[in-house]
């Protein structure tokens, strides 16, 4: 890529603080299409070496950290754990206050140059033949390499060597003694993210969502089946937007306060990471001989992911886009999606 190119991309491109900005006056609700990553990696057709996945040419760097809404039943579960923490110690707590909650992106940014053009080669390959079986009408991918945190594009998929989210929630607690703040946190590595970043908003007669543009990313060491689906899921996530965010604006007529219109969003987040991982899951079984896979090593990596509490009804939706079609399941959101949930026995996940 030529210098002038790459200025032009980082100008598309988002600054640190200026993405996954949970939090406004009202509600800032951040749905994450991410996929969480379940095993190790290793060889990608022969190309893929397992040196990479130590990640020594790179170190991670913060892309970005803001402020999220933790649920009350996380901070109760964190409020129990530091007191049975100080209780083990012998020490008294008389109260646990919460402070705020924090989300910060890492990503580590992939150097094998070699590696880099194989698999962009490949994968636009792989992305343009699901186009044709899903009837998308957009069949081309564009992908970029950043180099740092400040160069990333909003308008390509991003490849990294590895992505994580470290969500944290500070307490401030007071004991026999004196007090001290505590620190509870996770980390968790992801496959993908293609966040949908939005704030709603009370104009006096009902809620409406502002959305804004946030990068594409996709992790490069991964296990081959996970690395040559992610680009496929994140890209079809991309297609489906659109009418998820129809569906979200639908549903924020009923909302009748932050929270109710905080949970449509995350709902339809959730429903469209379903439809999405079925239909590519679906399609890759067929595929995977062309794409250098097993069939086997696809339905091993479907059913990691479906065996996981992130992915809550994936099963049933999985079953059910087998025996319809991914065509057909990805039309029935578009158009139908209750019917598309109850028929496939979520009726849980149906807005009714």
């Amino acid at each position: 890529m030529s210098e002038s190119s790459r200025k032009r991309e980082k100008k598309r491109g988002v600054k640190r603080n200026c993405a996954y900005a949970f939090g406004c006056a009202l509600a800032l609700a951040g749905v994450s299409f991410g996929s969480y990553l379940l095993y190790g990696g290793r060889s990608f057709h022969g190309c893929f070496s397992a040196h990479r996945l130590a990640s020594g040419v790179a170190s991670e760097l913060l892309f970005s950290s803001a402020v999220y809404d933790a649920s009350d039943s996380q901070k109760t579960a964190d409020i129990e754990g530091i007191i049975n923490s100080f209780r083990s110690k012998n020490v008294a707590v008389f109260g646990v206050d919460f402070i705020d909650a924090r989300k910060e992106i890492f990503m580590r940014p992939e150097n094998d140059s070699v590696f880099l053009e194989r698999f962009i080669a490949f994968e636009k390959t792989v992305v343009r033949d699901f186009s044709v079986y899903a009837c998308l009408e957009n069949s081309g991918v564009e992908f970029y390499v950043p180099s740092s945190e400040d160069d990333v594009s909003v308008g390509a998929v991003n490849l990294v060597n590895s992505l994580s989210v470290k969500f944290s929630r500070a307490y401030d607690v007071n004991f026999a003694g004196g007090s001290a703040k505590s620190v509870v946190f996770e980390k968790v590595q992801y496959f993908g993210s293609s966040n949908l970043r939005g704030s709603v908003h009370f104009d006096g007669c009902g809620f409406s969502l502002a959305l804004a543009e946030s990068p594409v990313f996709c992790a490069v060491s991964l296990p081959d089946v996970a690395l040559v689906e992610t680009p496929v899921i994140e890209f079809l996530h991309s297609c489906m937007r659109e009418y998820t965010v129809k569906h979200v604006v639908a549903g924020l007529k009923s909302a009748e306060s932050v929270g109710d219109a905080r949970a449509v969003l995350n709902g339809w987040g959730h429903r469209e990471e379903l439809v999405v991982h079925s239909a590519v899951f679906e399609w890759m079984k067929a595929y995977a001989v062309k794409a250098g896979l097993s069939e086997r090593s696809v339905l091993e990596e479907e059913r990691r992911c479906a065996s996981s509490s992130a992915y809550y009804g994936l099963d049933k939706m999985l079953a059910f886009v087998q025996r319809i079609g991914a065509k057909t399941a990805l039309e029935l959101y578009k158009r139908s999606p209750d019917l598309l949930f109850a028929e496939a026995g979520l009726d849980s996940l149906t807005t009714k």
